[in-house]
């Protein structure tokens, strides 16, 4: 499916459109909620939140939450900390849940040994326009469990990978590297994720980032695979 001759980084919009398929020009949020598993119409950031972590809040795991988006040292730890759902910049929350304890002196040193799981890896669109890039991403990302937009152009998928340590996770990156041919930014481990539900301020007006598709259980097909639940 790839062609071997392009760098990784170079841009082919023609390898998009031939990846979509007759998806091409289809996708939008109506044909992601109509497969969505959960409606995520009705869904609140506390609900997002607990569905994804409340189970394991008996293992000590905690959510860091984030006004920039950048690192450790200016996040707050979920559940224990309130935040506020809005912020210029928007919110944003660190996939990867993170060890109870000594929590607030990794945090302090902006240290990566407090996380507990690297269960998550998060994609975004870099040049491929937004709908355009989730009809190629619908037939080959797999184990999608939201997808949310930025409030601004950008689309962020969240997948599950549950990796074991760094290495597994940097392997399955490896594995799935070709995806920047389609317009990808395959992130780090420390990568932030856009929290749904919460708000940014764009030219002084607030823009949602808005839950277009959640799957808490991490379904193993492809979205285009999956059968229309409910009409809209």
């Amino acid at each position: 499916m790839i062609n071997k001759q392009l760098t990784i980084h170079e841009p082919n919009f023609e390898l998009l459109k031939k990846t979509a398929g007759d998806l091409f020009g289809q996708v939008d949020e109506d044909w992601l909620l109509r497969r969505s598993p959960v409606d995520p119409r009705n869904i609140t950031v506390g609900d997002f939140l607990h569905k994804l972590y409340g189970q394991n809040l008996i293992k000590r795991e905690k959510v860091l939450i984030s006004y920039s988006g950048k690192d450790l040292a200016d996040s707050i730890i979920w559940p224990e900390d309130g935040f506020k759902e809005a912020s210029n910049k928007g919110v944003w929350f660190l996939p990867q849940p993170v060890h109870a304890d000594n929590l607030r002196e990794d945090i302090r040193f902006n240290s990566k040994t407090s996380v507990s799981s690297f269960r998550y890896i998060v994609l975004k669109n870099t040049w491929a326009p937004s709908f355009s890039w989730l009809a190629a991403m619908a037939r080959v990302a797999v184990n999608v469990t939201c997808i949310v937009s930025s409030g601004k152009n950008k689309i962020y998928i969240l997948a599950r990978i549950d990796a074991q340590n760094q290495r597994d996770f940097d392997s399955v990156v490896t594995s799935i590297k070709q995806m920047e041919l389609l317009g990808t930014h395959v992130g780090s481990s420390m990568d932030w994720m856009r929290l749904p539900g919460c708000y940014r301020n764009v030219k002084g007006h607030l823009k949602e980032q808005r839950l277009l598709y959640f799957d808490p259980a991490s379904g193993h097909l492809a979205i285009d695979e999956l059968h229309e639940r409910r009409k809209y």
